[in-house]
């Protein structure tokens, strides 16, 4: 087992997936393209529904990544017995 240093950049990278989190839900009341039954609210936004959409594409598997990072980083420094 080594010591490995706390990467802040990693750290960094998630909160901001998380921020982008929050303006996705936020973003997602005012979509553009849904049926009348599912609509959330009067005045769609064209620019808010591109931004849900281009966070959408990459959010969750930037999550995985740096999880699996972490992951890598934990059984590295602590042993595979402490990790399973």
């Amino acid at each position: 087992m080594r010591k490995i240093d706390r990467l802040h950049y990693m750290d960094t990278l998630r909160a901001v997936a998380m921020f982008l989190g929050l303006v996705l839900h936020a973003a997602v009341i005012f979509p553009q393209w849904t049926p009348d039954f599912a609509r959330t609210h009067d005045e769609p936004s064209l620019f808010l529904h591109s931004w849900a959409e281009l966070i959408h594409v990459f959010r969750m598997e930037l999550f995985f990544l740096v999880a699996g990072f972490f992951s890598l980083m934990l059984c590295q420094s602590k042993g595979i017995k402490f990790y399973v």
